[in-house]
């Protein structure tokens, strides 16, 4: 064996060589967006734009019936999507309200509607108990991407570059 390795050492290399050009090139066919880190394209015509707003919709719409599928009796959730061209994301904004004589509960989530991660998070919960008015007590929860912020609207001006063009 040692011998027809140092006979055939170069044909050996040459294999290997070729086998890994193929499989990253079968890899990147398969795989494009796993492979390309930026969008091959930027700019649309007014069809397109339509599109993949409409395909957002629709990729929203299931992560939507797969992930909040079951909302418990009394909350009102409503979700919008937007498909952000710069970024070459689909986007899901879920709103969540939940009253009661107890508290009062604002929750809102950004999600990315294809990979699932979560971008921005806002949750709101005042007791009813406390005597203080909803606008006074902070949320115990206002994040986008790391930044925090200390109200709705502030939180609501972080997102506003994900939902627009």
């Amino acid at each position: 064996m040692d011998d027809w390795l140092k006979q055939n050492w170069f044909k050996l290399g040459i294999l290997i060589a070729a086998f890994i050009i193929a499989f990253t090139v079968a890899f990147s066919q398969i795989y494009p967006r796993l492979s390309a880190k930026t969008p091959s394209k930027t700019t649309y015509s007014n069809i397109e734009k339509l599109q993949l707003q409409e395909n957002c919709s629709n990729i929203a719409q299931k992560y939507y019936e797969k992930n909040w599928n079951e909302v418990p009796a009394g909350m009102i959730v409503n979700h919008t999507s937007h498909f952000n061209q710069k970024l070459n994301k689909c986007f899901i904004y879920i709103k969540v309200a939940d009253f009661t004589e107890a508290y009062v509960s604002n929750n809102y989530y950004l999600y990315d509607a294809i990979e699932g991660g979560l971008y921005a998070e806002y949750d709101h919960v005042v007791n009813s108990g406390e005597g203080k008015k909803y606008e006074d007590i902070p949320p115990s929860e206002c994040n986008v991407e790391g930044q925090l912020c200390k109200s709705e609207r502030k939180f609501n001006n972080l997102i506003q570059p994900y939902m627009e063009n």
